[in-house]
Formats: C-alpha cells, structure tokens, sequence
C-alpha cells in the first residue's frame, strides 16, 4: 500500500497564494502612490499627514502580508515536493517487497 497525496491540490494552492501575495504586493504600491497623492492634493498639513500615514500604515500591511504569503506558498511548493519523494520511496519499497 502506498500513502498517496494530492500533491497536484497543494501546488495548486502554492500557486494560488503566490499570485495572491503578488498582487497585495501591487495594492501596497497602490495604496502608497494614492495616499501621496491625496496629500498632496489637499494642502492642508492634517490631511496630508493623515494621509501619509494611512498609505504607509495600509501599505506596510499589505506588503507585509504579501510577504507571508509568499513564504506559505513557497512552503507549500517545498511540502509537495517532499510528499512526492515520499510517495515514491514507499512504491519502490512496496514493489521491492512484492
């Protein structure tokens, strides 16, 4: 008997979460480049610090995540990987058994 996992399920979800951190990666850009500028925009010190503050605070968020996305998905690809070495070990010793 062989142990079988779904290695094609888990580098689905790696991939899946390596596009997700790619494009939060795009929206802490995003959210950076518009909180710049509306403050600048605005003129008046309070909301252009205010605004400052919520592209950077939103953006480091964002990125941050992103980030730790990146590392699970990488963790993923790295599980599957291993599961298909595993499941290959236990076949050639079923077959050497038989």
């Amino acid at each position: 008997m062989t142990l079988r996992v779904d290695t094609e399920a888990i580098d689905a979800a790696a991939t899946s979460l390596g596009s997700l951190a790619g494009a939060l990666a795009d929206h802490a850009g995003d959210a950076v480049t518009s909180a710049s500028a509306a403050s600048g925009a605005a003129g008046h010190p309070h909301v252009t610090t205010g605004a400052t503050e919520f592209g950077e605070y939103w953006g480091a968020g964002l990125g941050a995540l992103a980030v730790a996305l990146g590392e699970l998905a990488t963790q993923f690809g790295d599980a599957g990987a291993a599961y298909e070495e595993q499941d290959r070990v236990l076949a050639r010793g079923a077959q050497e058994m038989r």
